[in-house]
């Protein structure tokens, strides 16, 4: 499916279905999602079809309307908080994480893509922005060791391992390991596959 980009756009331009991909710049960078994500997470339930629409509806602290300007080239917030635009960050975004005095915090709400550097031993990993009930997230976060090797990473009690998964992280210096992760219950538990990479 072709992506649009809504200032690409014109008045004669058929109008987006709910499943067309739009890009959207939020803080200079470029993030794409469907009409439906937008929608969805507005919490609105009006189809967003012709230039000019303006949509409304919303829970509290979301957009109350959303619309594709009259000239069919611009999606404008008209009023209230853009929440949608959470749906609408790329989740692809790579974070570098920390170490603070042996912890680790892995906040959620940044994307599912994480690296750490380990540069001492790991005595904590913690997480942040978890999602709300009834929904799953899964992360993945490529470790390196620092060329002095042999740091270690304590794995929280929630982690469950995969059948054939590495349950410590590559020990050599300069040695890389992916762990990938996953919860359906808010991080009660986390089921994960760790395996070393080739450098």
């Amino acid at each position: 499916m072709a992506v649009v980009r809504i200032v690409d756009l014109t008045a004669a331009t058929t109008p987006l279905g709910t499943g067309d991909l739009v890009e959207i710049e939020q803080g200079g960078n470029s993030r794409r999602c469907t009409v439906a994500d937008i929608r969805g997470a507005a919490g609105l339930t009006n189809p967003m079809t012709t230039a000019g629409d303006i949509i409304t509806g919303g829970a509290s602290g979301v957009p109350q309307r959303l619309g594709i300007g009259a000239n069919g080239q611009t999606l404008t917030v008209v009023s209230g908080a853009p929440a949608w635009a959470a749906a609408a960050t790329a989740r692809d975004a790579v974070t570098a994480l920390t170490i603070s005095t042996g912890v680790v915090n892995i906040d959620c709400a940044l994307g599912d893509f994480f690296t750490l550097s380990l540069t001492a031993n790991v005595t904590s990993i913690t997480f942040s922005n978890l999602p709300a009930s009834g929904r799953a997230v899964s992360l993945a976060l490529r470790v390196r060791q620092d060329g002095t090797g042999g740091r270690t990473v304590a794995l929280p009690s929630s982690f469950r391992a995969t059948t054939g998964s590495d349950t410590a992280v590559q020990s050599a210096a300069n040695a890389w390991t992916l762990v990938t992760l996953t919860t359906f219950d808010q991080g009660t538990r986390w089921e994960y596959t760790m395996r070393g990479v080739a450098a």
